[in-house]
């Protein structure tokens, strides 16, 4: 499906229209797959599975600019309700420094707020010309010097969002794509959140859900979620073989909303427990984690003394134990 937002002149003089398609959509999929063939392998996957209807809830949206009927320019988004990620911003070299990019992310923004969205996520290169461009449009860092920025249409819409109520676990799906982001992006909550990805602390989490997503469907590993009647992701888990340990290990990651880590337990059980050893890299001041694995039964296998620096703070980090059956 695509539809045409406008039209604008670019600083040469060209008209340049605006569409958005939104995937799956026959037409607009060869242009674009050609436009972002640059992109990685991990991306082709989505995009690919995007326009073959495979994603399920997940909305592919590709904002772009036309001239002369040649697709010159692209920004994406990937939504779910009121939530995406801003992604995939690219303009051919013969085309750029012209306004096109410009154009098309206040069409974007526009279209997204008619439709109901409150929050925007992406990430790029801290202080890079691009930053500056997201900068412009009310798109900030969600910590200081950090490239994972973050556009808020409603400043009381997170509060609401993680405002409590029941809870279910289930596996991770396409449609989570944004939410997880958001969740990631929350400023509150433990700092070691994926030590798979080397996550600490306020991030983007947009490729590492793919990773994720694409080990869960392929059977190599698991990705559960705790999802609040909201219809927001609240918890995250992942079980992933370790590889610096020949895949003899597997690595367990815990992440939970600070309302919701009374949860912990409930997300746990839901795992599928490999029979071999499982691992648990904890920092040492978070009590509710170290109950819900106890309660897994986890029990404390080393500290590792001043692991991690938290601003100017060093962490204490306990790895919990998981023997094999």
């Amino acid at each position: 499906m695509h539809r045409k937002l406008g039209e604008t002149r670019l600083k040469t003089g060209e008209k340049m229209e605006i569409y958005v398609v939104s995937a799956p959509d026959e037409e607009y999929e060869s242009g674009v797959l050609s436009l972002l063939r640059h992109k990685g392998e991990i991306w082709q996957w989505h995009m690919k599975a995007a326009f073959r209807g495979e994603t399920g809830r997940l909305e592919s949206r590709f904002y772009l600019g036309i001239v002369d009927g040649r697709i010159i320019s692209n920004v994406s988004t990937w939504e779910c309700g009121p939530t995406g990620i801003l992604a995939h911003v690219f303009t051919v070299e013969d085309q750029r420094r012209k306004g096109a990019c410009k154009a098309i992310m206040t069409a974007l923004i526009e279209d997204f707020l008619r439709r109901g969205g409150k929050i925007l996520t992406l990430g790029i290169g801290y202080d890079s010309p691009p930053y500056h461009i997201y900068k412009s449009f009310g798109f900030r860092s969600m910590t200081e010097g950090s490239g994972s920025m973050r556009y808020d249409a409603d400043s009381t819409f997170e509060e609401e969002l993680f405002s409590g109520g029941n809870v279910r676990p289930r596996r991770l799906e396409w449609q989570d794509w944004s939410t997880l982001n958001v969740l990631f992006a929350v400023q509150d909550g433990n700092y070691l959140r994926s030590l798979s990805h080397s996550i600490f602390g306020p991030t983007s989490y947009e490729g590492h859900f793919l990773q994720d997503l694409k080990g869960r469907l392929d059977g190599s590993w698991q990705a559960n979620l705790l999802e609040s009647e909201k219809g927001c992701i609240v918890g995250y888990s992942t079980l992933i073989p370790d590889g610096r340990w020949r895949n003899q290990v597997w690595l367990l990651d815990l992440f939970l909303h600070p309302r919701f880590e009374s949860h912990a337990i409930s997300l746990l059980e839901a795992m599928d427990w490999p029979k071999e050893k499982v691992q648990c890299y904890v920092e040492a001041n978070l009590s509710w984690k170290i109950y819900a694995l106890t309660k897994l039964g986890f029990h404390k296998e080393a500290t590792f003394l001043k692991q991690i620096r938290k601003g100017d703070e060093d962490v204490d980090v306990l790895v919990m134990e998981h023997p094999a059956p």
